[in-house]
């Protein structure tokens, strides 16, 4: 609540459309950008199909601060995350009424999840609103299948109804919630008839589609459409959405544990009783089949491929996980019975000791018999603690190595040379020198381009190993960079050291590098920073294990905010391996190890159970320390605001305040429409942010290989935004030649024309 409107649909739809209201003071309608452009009055949006729900709880946030505020319309998201909580809270106390600790359990692992929180963090998207009314409605459905309580089925619909309101995907879950609960009613018996029944006119449907089912619309999948029925049609694209369902829901941190943990709820409530949890598995399976409609067969598959749009869909079904994991859940708490029930106590209320005194003295030695196992149960409680704790330090142990190992089984060998440990005292100075300091050596030399130091090679024009460790100082990040010259390729390539400290290149990513003879490689610096960083050792390895100082890290350091922290996020600096796959392999050993106890000692599975329990509370708590450590961060160093020069991207826009005052400043300018368009990747950001910031004017953005068709009969002001003056020019000389447009006005990164200045 205390930054600016930050994520990318925030500003581009959802935040936009509630601004234009606000500072209009009316409920405006958007035209098309075609029509916008013709008439030169009114706004448009191109998303504007969207449901209106959102941005209109958001202005009227904003409408009762007094005005437009990007703090006061974000706020509802603060209170969409509670209520979110409350409700997760609520169905897995009903799911579980004798387990005291599962409201709670649920509760955390909703919003600890890391994408969750970001929803309610970075506020102007709409999918933590669906997952708080159709998530949950889809997660009291499974509840409904179990107890058939109909106050629970009522409420469900309810949250489905309302999901509708948000985002056109509400349509989809309120149907899907109400075809779970039709079959689970008119099908209470689960025959395996009944399956063979669903299988045969399963593919009788396939052969028949696609089948007109006249006002529900055409529903069917042919060579190069899909047909949705009121959903609408769209392009066949086959796509195999597994990698990246894998990669994105399993092994980067978006949702911590939460999928492993589900896919192994489901396969124990499938061996526990399958009939008494047949919602919980249709529910499972059905979502599956959404999930491969969408993102395995129609043109929404390319959103699998970038792991955007596939991870806000699954952030919407994070309830339906959270209740099927809480359904695991042992029937009785963690902790055994409390002694109050022991009978020796509960005796105590009953008797007289003026009536019976041989009653009261047998009474007093049960229950001094009762004290010592009071003080037992503790002992074993705190036993069970400290076992469980032992166990996922060793497993932690275990699975760091062991995720290493595997990360490295498909990686092709590159080369046989060892592990080479370089340190700074053995560069050779090829730019400048190298003097020793306190933190390590430094680069020195005047009226030098760049400080160079080359790493001796063990073998020259041969391929290098993999990774590069370097041990460094820098007052910034980025200071010193890590260079090298192919044999093919003569050119010097570079990329900057990431951190201060231990820090890790994975050179794999780099194709002139990867399985490249290399000629020469080393550290270099630019003058500027000499005196502000220095190095200590480099070193050359294939071994991620020779790099686990520098892994460890990159986990602790938090990576800086971005606009993909609403899609993706993995809680730290980027790194070969993500801190996650250990976290997922640690948990495969916890439930190896956990199922081997359980099936070798028989006796103590409630202990084993528990054990397994805290550990995987442990591990969930350790995942989320990486999460909460990137959110403090960002808290403690938000974007700089309106002060930093114009020169510098700032995430928040505050770099395009002053170009904007420019343009609210001149009436004549202030009342004509705008347009802005970048001309080279960099400056892409800046082109989408500035019409949400130049509110209450006019403004869209355009891509520029439309702009020359665009301007021919545009009245408006043109923004073009680009880091090369030089092409800045070159594309107003281009525009002045086909339209009336001439620059007026020009800033670091900018140039403006008007109709104006003829």
């Amino acid at each position: 609540m205390s930054r600016q409107v930050f994520p990318w649909d925030a500003f581009t739809t959802w935040m936009f459309r509630a601004k234009v209201w606000v500072t209009t003071d009316q409920a405006v309608d958007f035209v098309t950008f075609n029509e916008w452009l013709v008439s030169g009055a009114g706004f448009t949006l191109p998303a504007a199909r969207y449901p209106i729900s959102v941005s209109a709880v958001a202005a009227f946030a904003a409408a009762v601060s007094g005005g437009w505020s990007d703090q006061a319309a974000s706020i509802p998201w603060f209170f969409v995350m509670t209520a979110s909580a409350l409700i997760m809270a609520g169905l897995c106390r009903l799911q579980s009424p004798s387990h005291p600790i599962a409201a709670l359990f649920g509760a955390m692992l909703l919003v600890t999840a890391p994408l969750v929180h970001w929803h309610g963090v970075l506020a102007g998207y709409a999918d933590i609103w669906v997952m708080g009314t159709s998530g949950m409605g889809l997660a009291g459905i499974c509840l409904w299948t179990q107890h058939k309580a109909r106050s629970t089925l009522a409420v469900s619909l309810l949250l489905l109804a309302l999901g509708c309101l948000w985002k056109s995907e509400g349509w989809l879950w309120l149907l899907l919630g109400c075809g779970v609960a039709m079959a689970c009613h008119f099908w209470p018996r689960r025959s395996l008839w009944g399956w063979v029944v669903i299988a045969l006119v399963t593919v009788a449907l396939w052969f028949t589609q696609p089948v007109d089912l006249g006002p529900l619309g055409l529903w069917g999948v042919t060579e190069s459409t899909l047909s949705a029925g009121w959903f609408g049609v769209f392009a066949a694209r086959p796509y195999n959405p597994a990698p990246a369902f894998l990669e994105m829901g399993i092994l980067q941190g978006n949702f911590l544990l939460l999928v492993p943990l589900y896919g192994i709820a489901l396969v124990t409530l499938l061996i526990r009783d399958f009939r008494d949890y047949f919602g919980y598995l249709l529910m499972a399976l059905c979502l599956m089949a959404v999930h491969i409609l969408i993102f395995g067969l129609s043109e929404h598959s390319v959103y699998a491929e970038t792991g955007t749009a596939l991870n806000r869909l699954l952030l919407q079904n994070v309830p339906v996980l959270v209740v099927t994991i809480t359904a695991v859940l042992p029937a009785k708490a963690l902790s055994s019975e409390p002694v109050t029930g022991d009978p020796a106590i509960k005796g105590l209320a009953t008797i007289d000791p003026t009536t019976n005194p041989t009653t009261t003295e047998s009474v007093n030695k049960d229950l001094a018999r009762a004290r010592p196992d009071m003080g037992n149960e503790k002992l074993r409680a705190l036993l069970l603690t400290v076992v469980s704790g032992t166990g996922l330090i060793m497993v932690l142990v275990v699975a760091l190595p062991l995720t290493l190992a595997m990360s490295s089984l498909g990686a092709p060998q590159r080369t046989l040379t060892p592990t080479q440990i370089v340190s700074a005292a053995e560069l050779r100075p090829v730019v400048g020198d190298l003097n020793k300091a306190q933190q390590g050596y430094r680069f020195r030399g005047e009226n030098i381009p760049v400080g160079v130091a080359a790493i001796p090679l063990t073998q020259s024009n041969a391929i290098q190993p993999r990774y590069v460790v370097s041990q460094s100082w820098m007052e910034a990040p980025e200071q010193l960079s890590f260079y090298w010259i192919n044999t093919d390729e003569p050119g010097v390539h570079s990329t900057p050291l990431p951190l201060s400290g231990w820090a890790i290149l994975d050179m794999a990513k780099y194709q002139d590098f990867w399985q490249k003879p290399i000629k020469e490689m080393g550290i270099l610096a630019k003058p500027q920073n000499f005196n502000q960083a220095a190095i200590s050792s480099v070193t050359l390895t294939d071994s991620l294990l020779s790099a686990i100082p520098a892994l460890i890290h990159h986990w602790i350091t938090p990576d800086p905010i971005s606009h993909r922290l609403i899609n993706t996020t993995s809680g730290h600096l980027p790194a070969p391996i993500a801190l996650q796959r250990v976290l997922v392999a640690a948990l495969m050993l916890i439930i190896v190890i956990g199922m081997t106890w359980w099936l070798l000692a028989p006796a103590t599975r409630p202990a084993a159970v528990r054990s397994m329990l805290l550990a995987v509370v442990g591990l969930w708590l350790l995942g989320s320390s990486a999460h909460l450590n990137q959110v403090s961060s960002l808290m403690r160093n938000p974007p700089v605001g309106a002060t930093t020069a114009t020169d510098t991207v700032k995430l928040d826009g505050a770099h395009l305040i002053p170009l904007i005052e420019s343009v609210k400043q001149n009436p004549a300018l202030a009342s004509a429409p705008l347009l802005s368009s970048s001309l080279d990747r960099f400056s892409q950001f800046e082109a989408q942010r500035l019409p949400f910031m130049a509110l209450p004017t006019s403004a869209a953005a355009v891509d520029a290989s439309a702009l020359i068709n665009v301007v021919t009969n545009f009245s408006g002001t043109v923004v073009l935004l680009g880091k090369n003056a030089s092409q800045l020019r070159e594309k107003a000389a281009t525009l002045a030649q086909v339209s009336s447009l001439r620059p007026i006005n020009s800033g670091a990164g900018y140039l403006m024309l008007s109709p104006e200045a003829e």
